[in-house]
């Protein structure tokens, strides 16, 4: 999503949060759903695009914290 940010490709920012929505949902990690969901609604609606990027930075946080827990579930997965 950052790159797309760098690029101002919006549209595409849009779509990733949009399948980010289902993907971070399936591993729980609630926030992050809730602001894909923000900035998925924000590049629609209002195009604030200082506030997505934002948004889009708390996601890749979230995701580098969460990252080894769900890296550990896949490697005991069969």
């Amino acid at each position: 999503m950052r790159q797309y940010i760098e690029e101002k490709n919006w549209h595409e920012v849009g779509n990733l949060a949009h399948q980010l929505k289902g993907n971070l949902g399936f591993v729980s990690m609630h926030e992050a759903v809730q602001l894909a969901h923000e900035i998925n609604r924000g590049v629609i609606l209002d195009n604030n695009y200082e506030e997505i990027s934002r948004k889009a930075a708390r996601i890749e946080e979230l995701f580098n914290h969460f990252k080894p827990a769900i890296e550990a579930h896949i490697a005991t997965c069969p």
